[in-house]
């Protein structure tokens, strides 16, 4: 893999003019260390931020590169590795003394976390409608102790923008979810945490999520046409913090799901559920979204990683215990 210039920028993306926008991600990685507080840097903030696919930076984003980024300041560290249609995070670190207030939800002094949103689009090669569903590997774990981990996911396939904001996936008029629930109609995204105050935990080894209807549905079917683009929506964050917990204390937190998320492909069904043969896809980025990546957790090198590092305030969304997020919800 080359690296040019300090920030990764990579620009193979397939372009279909009038048809399909290109493929864009966006990486969004921060350490915050309450030991490293300068005069010029009070809050102990230093992001590193990679963004591909992004009008100020002028590039697209093709899938047949991997892209890797760490931050690390002190004991903080978080981590990203995309490749096609794999996707590794990691978030972790500890820290010998607390400044956090101790109140549930409260300014951290240290945390690291790690996001990824991917973008893409594709077209159908298919003769008509057809019923399209996908699913996603994960295997990763939590861990906390005086501290807080967790993990989020969500990913949908979306056609037909009836709302004003291409980047909702609510505004389109045809939407599969990915959901942790079997339930049909129902949408409760995967996730999992360790929370200072709630003590809930979560392990995964070889987990499979699938997804399920939300809207545009034809008999309880979603129907999807051939030949109108076809949005895809990938965003998996992980994210350590000593959030809440008693001033003075020490602590330590991992989100280690860098044994790999995997897209696992996209099934293609009649819409009464018989699986259709021959179908093909033409994607902005060139990823076959619809053959999927096979399963592959390996460690990466450590060599290959880009170290960022920097002064300024990156804001990252803390997701409330007790709230399920929805479609549309800001990531």
């Amino acid at each position: 893999m080359s690296t040019r210039g300090p920030v990764l920028l990579l620009a193979l993306a397939l372009a279909l003019p009038g048809t399909v926008t290109a493929a864009s991600l966006q990486t969004d990685i921060y350490v915050r260390s309450a030991d490293s507080i300068t005069a010029l840097n009070p809050g102990g903030i230093y992001p590193g931020l990679v963004v591909a696919g992004n009008p100020l930076y002028g590039s697209d984003l093709s899938l047949a590169e991997e892209l890797r980024i760490e931050a690390q300041v002190d004991n903080m560290q978080a981590k990203a590795s995309i490749d096609g249609g794999q996707v590794r995070l990691l978030a972790s670190g500890f820290w010998a003394n607390s400044l956090s207030d101790g109140i549930q939800g409260g300014e951290p002094s240290y945390a690291a976390a790690s996001l990824v949103s991917l973008r893409d689009s594709f077209v159908l090669l298919s003769p008509g409608a057809v019923a399209l569903s996908f699913a996603i590997d994960v295997d990763g774990s939590l861990q906390a102790s005086s501290g807080n981990a967790s993990w989020y996911m969500s990913a949908f396939l979306a056609q037909g923008l009836l709302g004003s904001n291409p980047n909702n996936p609510s505004d389109y008029s045809t939407i599969v979810a990915l959901t942790s629930e079997a339930a049909p109609n129902t949408f409760y995204p995967p996730e999992g945490r360790i929370d200072y105050f709630e003590g809930i935990s979560g392990e995964l080894s070889g987990r499979q999520y699938f997804s399920t209807p939300f809207f545009g549905t034809e008999n309880g079917v979603p129907v999807f046409l051939p030949g109108i683009p076809i949005q895809v929506f990938w965003n998996f964050r992980v994210d350590v913090s000593n959030s809440g917990t008693p001033p003075g204390s020490p602590g330590s937190g991992s989100a280690n799901f860098y044994n790999t998320a995997t897209w696992l492909g996209i099934t293609v069904s009649n819409t009464q559920g018989e699986p259709i043969e021959g179908v093909e896809i033409i994607a902005a980025s060139g990823y076959d979204w619809l053959a999927g990546t096979p399963v592959t957790p390996v460690p990466l090198p450590a060599g290959g990683w880009l170290l960022l590092t920097g002064l300024g305030a990156l804001v990252a969304r803390r997701l409330h215990p007790g709230r399920r997020p929805r479609p549309g919800d800001p990531q």
